[in-house]
């Protein structure tokens, strides 16, 4: 067990090695120094450190357990790769409070407790060297996240400072090497809760007794995250609870189904309330209007599919088709009709708490089904016709959503008609959350406490039609990114794309003389260019990218698709995944490569496209 520093320094192995995973193969060294270190160059920086000014010390003392660490056998194993990384930002940052580090003998509810508070908690490992994998993980939050070019510590110390979403906890006995390391944290921006005897002064740090006073100190923190409801809390009927739709049952009895049987949801007038006609039989007609002139077909189709999933908050039913509609019940279970209108009602102002005037009728009998069913396939009919012609044109307002700000510090998301959220989230549920609110939220940025997540933005005048530029997001981008952002081009690569926050599940980027290449999340090969997964998500990750950015399956599809490039048209290469995903919509003729065809841009000039493989 190295315990010292002058025990890791003779510990040093004779040449550098790196971790692999990362576009950062030696992260914490390259953050510092701005480049690849040699062992000696690491020997020199601990000889020549002034021992009085013990922080810069501990920062170099960390730069020589990085390369230690990088020596060992299982440092595969322990290194959180570029991908991990990602994924530990987005739930740490957006779903939870933030991260934990634990150094030291923590008592055994710690852990615990703090994750009942939130956290993801990160236990000390098997050696004193361990935490150098915490501040790796902390100087790439900054440099990818927080757009700080490597080799600026001073610039990378205030950014963690003010907005690394993790606190340093240190508890117990701690050797020499680990109060060096702990320290190296501090001085790079973390945090940190110590106890009463720890022995440096360092950044913003809170000394306690015992665990209450620490977990007391954390809540207090301005870097951390915190999840904020909106307005007045709704609460579901007693006899309903979200919890039924995960519990697996087997039908034994269904109601509804026949050619006669509907669900719609649609604009309609009337008194707030539920209504049911009729007695339970083999017919059921379900009618929702609500009493709002926002409502258009797109808020229709989504907060109608909405509903159908409500019917599972009761125990022991199911919507088990939409159209015809029809619902499925347990064995024992009866359909109670006031109980079904309830949750109808209730559970859409519950899903979306500023959504009002919704009326619930409930149908029985074929006889009044019969007479009522045209008239709802009539409006089923238009409103799919009229979404199926839905261009970015047709609307006055686009949607603004900034939910992943919490990660991604210069990102908004502009959800269009022919521009659906990169995240893959339902395009629907976006708006609908920005103009009647919603019931899930994300932890968030103290900071950001006078803003709505999401909200519903005046296009205003079209700048350029073909490159998606409209002065009104243009102006909502400088407002949400505070002028980070000045111009944004919802359907081009180049100049000013659309930021990208870093739960995207596909990436196009620029193949500079070829056209457009993409990829899809997870890709462990590399394009023609050289480009891998990671190359491109850390360059677009919480920030806007030239030749590159963030897109979903459903953007990918639309005509819209990156229409001022050249659009699928300009696409040279593609990873094999998204050729499957678009063949459908690719002209006769024309296939972009793959992985498969070409691995060099040498080879991709030459290939020629075959209609079929």
């Amino acid at each position: 067990m190295i315990r010292t520093l002058d025990e890791l320094m003779d510990a040093l192995p004779e040449r550098i090695t790196t971790f692999e995973g990362s576009d950062y193969p030696l992260p914490l060294c390259q953050a510092v120094r701005g480049g690849m270190p040699t062992v000696q160059e690491i020997r020199d920086l601990v000889a020549g450190a002034d021992r009085r000014d013990v922080a810069h010390l501990a920062l170099h003392a960390a730069l020589a357990a990085e390369c230690y660490e990088a020596s060992r056998p299982d440092s595969a194993q322990l290194f959180v790769r570029d991908a991990a990384l990602r994924g530990l930002v987005f739930s740490g940052a957006k779903w939870r409070a933030g991260w934990a580090f634990l150094l030291g003998e923590c008592s055994r509810s710690l852990p615990s407790q703090l994750e009942a508070r939130g956290f993801i908690v990160f236990p000390s490992g098997g050696r004193t060297t361990h935490p150098v994998y915490w501040l790796q993980m902390m100087v790439r939050y900054a440099m990818i996240w927080g757009r700080v070019p490597p080799g600026q510590e001073h610039e990378m110390g205030h950014l963690l400072a003010d907005d690394l979403p993790g606190v340093l906890v240190v508890c117990g006995q701690r050797c020499e090497l680990e109060a060096l390391l702990a320290l190296a944290m501090m001085k790079l921006g973390c945090p940190a809760i110590v106890p009463q005897e720890f022995p440096f002064e360092e950044g913003r740090q809170a000394r306690v007794a015992g665990d209450e006073e620490a977990l007391d100190a954390i809540a207090t923190l301005p870097n951390l995250r915190v999840r904020e409801v909106e307005g007045e809390r709704i609460s579901l009927p007693a006899y309903c609870d979200l919890a039924h739709a995960r519990e697996p049952f087997t039908p034994t009895r269904t109601i509804g189904g026949d050619e006669v049987s509907f669900f719609a949801l649609r604009s309609g007038g009337g008194e707030e309330g539920v209504e049911v006609t009729g007695e339970p039989d083999g017919s059921l007609g379900v009618l929702i209007e609500v009493d709002d002139e926002r409502l258009d077909a797109p808020l229709s189709d989504y907060l109608e599919r909405a509903a159908l999933e409500l019917p599972g908050y009761l125990p022991g039913v199911r919507t088990v088709s939409p159209d015809p509609f029809a619902l499925g019940l347990a064995a024992g279970r009866g359909l109670v009709p006031d109980e079904l209108a309830g949750v109808l009602q209730a559970g859409l102002k519950w899903l979306f708490p500023r959504l009002h005037g919704i009326r619930v009728r409930l149908l029985f009998g074929r006889r009044e089904l019969a007479a009522a069913a045209p008239g709802v396939h009539s409006f089923r009919r238009q409103r799919a016709e009229a979404l199926a012609s839905l261009r970015e044109g047709d609307v006055g307002h686009f949607v603004a959503c900034i939910e992943c700000q919490t990660f991604s510090h210069s990102h908004v998301c502009i959800v269009t008609p022919g521009r659906p959220p990169m995240c893959g989230r339902d395009p629907g549920q976006v708006r609908a959350a920005a103009l009647f609110g919603a019931t899930w939220h994300p932890y968030r940025r103290r900071g950001l406490k006078a803003r709505e997540l999401r909200e519903a933005v005046a296009k205003g005048h079209c700048i350029d039609a073909a490159r998606g530029e409209y002065e009104g997001i243009n102006d909502a981008a400088r407002r949400l990114t505070d002028g980070v952002i000045q111009r944004v081009y919802l359907h081009s690569l180049n100049g000013s794309p659309h930021s990208s926050c870093g739960c995207f599940h596909y990436l196009a980027f620029r193949i500079d003389g070829y056209g457009i290449g993409v990829m899809h999340r997870g890709f462990e090969g590399r394009a023609p260019n050289g480009e891998t997964w990671d190359s491109l998500a850390n360059r677009a990750g919480g920030k806007q990218a030239d030749g590159v950015t963030g897109l979903s399956l459903g953007y990918l599809r639309r005509p819209e698709f990156l229409k001022a490039d050249g659009g699928l048209g300009a696409v040279a290469w593609v990873t094999a995944k998204v050729l499957g995903e678009v063949r459908d919509l690719l002209l006769p003729g024309f296939l972009p490569a793959t992985e498969d065809d070409v691995r060099t841009l040498e080879n991709l000039a030459r290939y020629r496209p075959r209609a079929e493989r």
